[in-house]
């Protein structure tokens, strides 16, 4: 009988190489063979679950291409379905098909059962595919809103600190900046534009207009791109999304000099 690592290569699921690669990513993070697979891109969830539906002879089956009745949805509760990872697909007289990550999990087939009194009749189906069919047919679990009984409740930012506490000055100019904070990093590294929309009165601090959020405390250097020899270091104060479309920032400029200060002053213009 063939090992898994020997079906897989077999049925050329996987090469030689990769199926190496992923068992040292395994031993190395305790990850699942299957885990270290997806995650180095080898292969993808669908396949992983094709693959375990031709070893076992359970049908693996895709949400997606059904239509499911309201009356078999009802069967079986929303949150169970969830905590589970289950969805009922069709009933045939007293025949029940689910789609199951697990449908070798007797335990569950039994409650299910139970529960319906029907017949269970499991199908495969990747967890994506699952989570995908219960937020359609269900929606979003309240859950994942949670953070609105509070949104509404919450203290504005002039709690933080530099938020408006000083008189500001608009100041519109293009930057770059980096982060030099190693507890920060991106997926992308290199240099993150955005421009100013105003400065503190005392050149103290800047509001920052960009595209990404970044972490009170995070450490910046600033690249005004009208001098190119000017670098400032900043450390962020907050940072607050603005509708859908950017992030501002409030930064507080750190170790500067009397140039960096005229040279700023010179860009800005008093509020009229």
């Amino acid at each position: 009988m063939d090992s898994l690592e020997e079906k897989l290569i077999k049925g050329k699921w996987v090469s030689p190489l990769a199926l190496i690669e992923a068992q040292h990513h395994a031993e190395r993070t305790g990850k699942s063979l299957f885990c270290s697979l997806i995650k180095l891109g080898h292969i993808s969830e669908e396949d992983v679950f094709r693959f375990f539906a031709v070893n076992s002879n359970i049908p693996f089956i895709k949400v997606s291409q059904y239509r499911i009745k309201d009356e078999v949805l009802i069967l079986l509760d929303e949150n169970f379905c969830r905590e589970n990872l289950v969805i009922p697909l069709f009933k045939i007289d007293s025949a029940l098909f689910v789609a199951m990550v697990n449908p070798l999990d007797a335990q569950l087939i039994a409650n299910i059962s139970t529960s319906t009194k029907l017949d269970i009749h499991p199908l495969l189906a990747s967890p994506t595919d699952i989570e995908r069919a219960l937020n359609n047919y269900w929606g979003y679990p309240n859950s994942f809103f949670s953070v609105e009984r509070l949104v509404f409740k919450h203290e504005k930012l002039s709690s933080f600190p530099l938020y408006r506490a000083k008189e500001r000055i608009p100041l519109d100019i293009p930057i770059n900046f980096k982060i030099d904070d190693s507890n920060v990093q991106l997926a992308n590294d290199g240099y993150i534009s955005g421009s100013t929309f105003d400065v503190s009165e005392d050149i103290s601090a800047l509001g920052i207009k960009t595209s990404i959020f970044l972490p009170k405390g995070a450490r910046l250097t600033l690249y005004f791109l009208h001098n190119e020899k000017l670098k400032i270091k900043g450390e962020v104060v907050y940072c607050r999304l603005e509708g859908k479309g950017y992030f501002s920032l409030g930064v507080r400029l750190l170790d500067l000099k009397s140039e960096d200060i005229s040279y700023i002053k010179r860009l800005s213009k008093p509020l009229t």
